[in-house]
């Protein structure tokens, strides 16, 4: 699979990077949400790991630009978060059609086995 890890903890996107190199994917990264929109606009991924919570361009930015350009397919979009989530950004993130919510710290098998079904 192609997958694009979008988190701007440098070492969470290598870890991640690293983990699925190993299983045999092909993954791609992106430190900030503005730098997603542009990869997905050039790349045909089959999954997309989005924190929410980044500060140049966060990912409810990047879920925001996605849908207004026409190209959110919200089905290949996991959103990944250490925040607390409050009723009201849970229910943000399912206006855009993102039903994949995943909180960290995260066992990374456990990430893979949901990804996977993809």
């Amino acid at each position: 699979m192609k997958i694009l890890i979008v988190d701007d903890s440098f070492e969470i996107r290598e870890m991640l990077s690293s983990f699925l190199k190993l299983k045999g994917d092909t993954p791609d990264t992106a430190g900030d949400g503005l730098e997603a929109v542009k990869k997905i606009q050039d790349n045909d991924y089959d999954v997309i790991l989005l924190d929410l919570a980044m500060p140049k361009s966060s990912g409810f930015d990047a879920l925001a630009e996605l849908k207004n350009k026409n190209i959110l397919n919200s089905e290949k979009i996991f959103v990944l978060t250490a925040m607390n989530i409050t009723k009201t950004e849970r229910e943000k993130i399912e206006k855009f059609g993102v039903k994949n919510l995943i909180l960290k710290p995260m066992k990374i098998q456990e990430l893979y086995s949901k990804i996977s079904l993809m």
